[in-house]
């Protein structure tokens, strides 16, 4: 019994320990897609190649589907023309009432994940950032205001982060092409959270939202 309660409490510390040390995040991005890199002590998981599939469609197959589309489109309209006005109303009252169920679901769930971002405010560590971006649109005088525009985007992004986030001074290296059309972008970000402020954060936005949904229902049924 003394073993069992000794493995117990051994298996909680390693559990706490676990949840309150710093997950490290590391965000790829460049000519080999997207990828994702988690490091917890000495353990590490990656995924990588999220990439679209990017295969065109064949133009017959295209065709065909449009011909099928406007068929649709023909029966539909003959459908509506033969509709009375009573199912017409029903139609426009069953549209009306799903824009409020959305309209109520969106502020739900605003609230929720404002009170969780609220909790993670100044939470989770963005040490690093690295982007090399090298563009150009084929005319000067664009490549030239877009990369302006570049850098005061970013000197706001910054200020607005810093707002939310323990952020370190980004490493952006920036190479306009003047003379013909180009885009490469490579960027990389380390991210650093507790896995506990995660659930708790998670948590908090289950209760506002719940705690929102029942509030909607009660006033409903007034």
């Amino acid at each position: 019994m003394l073993y069992l309660l000794a493995a117990l409490l051994a298996l909680i510390l390693l559990v706490t320990a676990a949840l309150w040390s710093k997950l490290i995040v590391i965000v790829r991005y460049g000519g080999e897609g997207f990828s994702l890199t988690f490091k917890l002590w000495c353990f590490k998981y990656s995924l990588s190649g999220f990439k679209g599939s990017g295969k065109p469609k064949d133009k017959k197959k295209k065709k065909k589907e449009k011909e099928e589309d406007e068929s649709e489109e023909e029966s539909a309209s003959e459908e509506v023309g033969e509709a009375d006005e009573k199912a017409k109303d029903e139609e426009k009252s069953g549209a009306l009432q799903k824009i409020k169920n959305g309209i109520s679901l969106f502020k739900s769930v605003k609230r929720a994940s404002v009170r969780a971002l609220g909790y993670l405010r100044h939470k989770i560590d963005i040490s690093e950032t690295r982007v090399m971006l090298r563009f150009g649109t084929g005319d000067a005088a664009a490549t030239g205001m877009i990369c302006g525009a570049f850098w005061a985007a970013l000197g706001n992004l910054y200020i607005i982060g810093g707002k939310f986030f323990n952020l370190g001074f980004p490493s952006v290296k920036l190479t306009p092409v003047f003379e013909s059309k180009a885009f490469e972008l490579e960027a990389e970000s380390i991210i650093g959270v507790r896995p506990a402020h995660i659930i708790n954060a998670a948590v908090i936005a289950l209760f506002t939202y719940f705690f929102q949904e029942r509030k909607t229902i009660k006033n409903k049924n007034k």
